[in-house]
């Protein structure tokens, strides 16, 4: 019977093991939080059958989740909200810099209230599909991709 240890690991699974990793490596304490490995999975899949390729996130941590977004397709890219500088962001967002040239940004702040959480929600907005009538009410909603259907362009959540 295969354990656990046995099956083979997924590149998006691989992937958060490395920035884990590299985070840890350089020092950085880890406190709790971020995606496990099948909602990662979930949240790439969704970006993919959405179409979605600017991504607005609230919440970076090491960076699990930009990860799964950044992994959906070749073009998509993500920026992400961290209330904190903290060493573990740094590093996670030197990890990804690494990986994904260009196509990540890090706002360092409040999302409700930072300068440039506006331009990136609407940024984000005006390249997810939308489902029904502009304006209305009919997007799925997850934590990391914003719902933006219910809200005007540029206005913050």
């Amino acid at each position: 019977m295969p354990t656990d240890t046995d099956r083979e690991m997924s590149r998006l699974e691989r992937l958060m093991w490395e920035v884990y990793d590299h985070v840890k490596d350089n020092g950085a304490r880890i406190y709790g939080g971020g995606a496990s490995v099948a909602e990662a999975d979930y949240l790439q899949r969704l970006t993919q059958t959405s179409g979605a390729l600017a991504i607005a996130e609230i919440g970076f941590n090491i960076g699990f989740s930009s990860i799964a977004f950044l992994e959906a397709a070749p073009d998509t890219t993500v920026v992400s909200f961290e209330l904190d500088r903290r060493h573990a962001v740094v590093m996670a967002k030197e990890f990804v810099d690494a990986r994904y040239p260009g196509r990540h940004e890090l706002v360092i702040g409040d999302s409700r209230t930072t300068e440039e959480s506006s331009e990136a929600l609407t940024i984000a907005a005006r390249s997810m599909r939308v489902q029904g009538p502009p304006g209305g009410e009919a997007f799925r909603a997850h934590t990391h991709l914003l719902d933006f259907t219910k809200y005007q362009v540029g206005r913050n959540p």
